[in-house]
């Protein structure tokens, strides 16, 4: 998959677990096939020793109860899961030694789960003996790109600790999901906001995040916010999507899921524990038809959707331009521009808009990506004609299933400059500092 997908421009970035292994007193097969029974661990040649146990947590139980302490987070257990020792020698030769291989086999980096129940200083020692990567895919000296998940405001405090985290790499924003949600459901009147995210208490500066709108976790339920998903309103998540591609603050990930049966009972999802669609022998599925872009079996391909595809477009045609131009009003409606490059209309309330706006881009008449593609010079949806001076009428309709049109010089009449591939990540390369973040 890594050689497949290198070929073609996709980097990979491997989601790691360093923090802990399986819970306390489990025993069974890994996904590998390997034995397992706690505290032993025969195939990592891990056993009781290399846990962290009542002489490092304060925990009657070893688990994390007080998220303000800062030495319990990292020393204890998370949700009763084994709290490996990473400052051993011996755990972190075991880690370097599956991390390398991976990068060893052309993986671009890692997101490093539950990265604040870790101390910063060992994971920094276990980054600077990371391999550079792998010169068949990437220049010469270039480091790993790392993300440090579970970090930003993720609604159970230790926010100030962000800075020990962001210098060694980027850290998420949990906050950001659970803060468009209200935003777009209406709980929140004063669109301008979301104008400077950069500004909002506790938030880590915009080219140190990584920002989204829902993810594994949070679509789950897990965390004590709502966020918008696929399954909770899909014309929402369309809408929220499209801002945060078209907004400059963070690095962005669009979610790609697949479909489980929801069964609520006492307020929880009894099946969120379900894994991607599967056969009887657990083989995982076909996504979609060898030739069809059209997912099956389950899987839902958010990334797919084409006012999504299409936003990715966007900010690849706007690049690192500055948000201009805001025009909001007390009807949940609202415009931007990323100066001279792109431009974003939307509805979000009840009446119908219609308004004539700058959008600082040349003149001339663009396609609407939200509502078709730019495909061989031409629009499949509606255009939009820019004047000399940089203006251009737009009427939406709050009925409308996609109410939101989006403008950018990559999908311009009269041009062959389509820009809709997906953005490789940013920064993978010479890095000062310990890792390309």
């Amino acid at each position: 998959m890594v050689v497949r997908c290198n070929k073609v421009g996709i980097r990979i970035y491997a989601d790691v677990t360093l923090n802990h292994m399986s819970e306390a007193g489990s025993s069974g097969l890994g996904t590998g096939g390997s034995y397992y029974s706690d505290p032993f661990y025969p195939e990592l040649q891990i056993s009781e020793s290399d846990f962290n146990s009542a002489q490092n947590c304060s925990t009657k139980d070893l688990t994390v109860h007080n998220y303000t302490n800062k030495a319990e987070v990292r020393n204890c257990r998370l949700q009763a899961l084994n709290d490996l020792k990473i400052f051993s020698n011996h755990i972190q030769e075991v880690q370097l030694e599956f991390l390398n291989k991976l990068i060893d086999i052309g993986v671009a980096g890692f997101r490093i789960d539950a990265a604040k129940h870790m101390w910063p200083s060992e994971l920094e020692r276990l980054y600077l003996r990371f391999h550079h990567l792998n010169t068949t895919y990437f220049p010469f000296d270039t480091r790993p790109f790392i993300l440090h998940e579970d970090l930003v405001i993720d609604t159970v405090g230790l926010s100030n600790d962000v800075p020990e985290y962001s210098k060694l790499a980027k850290v998420t924003n949990y906050e950001y999901g659970y803060f468009l949600a209200r935003v777009f459901l209406g709980h929140t009147a004063n669109l301008r906001i979301l104008t400077d995210l950069e500004l909002r208490p506790g938030w880590s500066a915009s080219e140190d995040t990584m920002v989204f709108i829902d993810d594994s976790a949070s679509q789950r339920g897990y965390g004590t916010a709502n966020v918008l998903s696929n399954f909770n309103n899909p014309r929402l998540y369309k809408m929220s999507t499209a801002f945060m591609l078209a907004h400059p603050y963070g690095l962005v990930r669009v979610m790609s899921s697949y479909y489980w049966p929801r069964t609520m009972i006492n307020g929880t999802d009894v099946n969120s524990w379900m894994g991607p669609p599967a056969s009887n022998n657990m083989s995982t599925l076909e996504v979609f038809d060898e030739n069809s872009l059209d997912c099956k079996n389950g899987w839902i391909c958010e990334h797919r959707w084409r006012p999504i595809k299409n936003m990715v477009g966007f900010r690849n045609a706007v690049g690192k331009t500055r948000l201009t131009y805001w025009w909001s009003n007390d009807q949940r409606q609202f415009a931007f521009a990323r100066q001279g490059r792109g431009f974003l209309v939307v509805n979000a309330g009840n009446s119908e808009l219609s308004i004539g706006l700058l959008t600082t881009l040349p003149s001339g008449t663009y396609c609407d990506v939200i509502s078709g593609d730019f495909v061989n010079g031409l629009c499949t949806g509606q255009t939009i004609k820019v004047n000399n001076a940089g203006h251009a009428s737009f009427r939406i309709h709050s009925r409308q299933a996609e109410p939101m049109i989006a403008i950018h010089i990559g999908a311009k009449l009269g041009t062959s400059n389509e820009q809709t591939s997906i953005q490789s990540i940013p920064n993978v390369g010479s890095f000062p500092g310990v890792v390309g973040k």
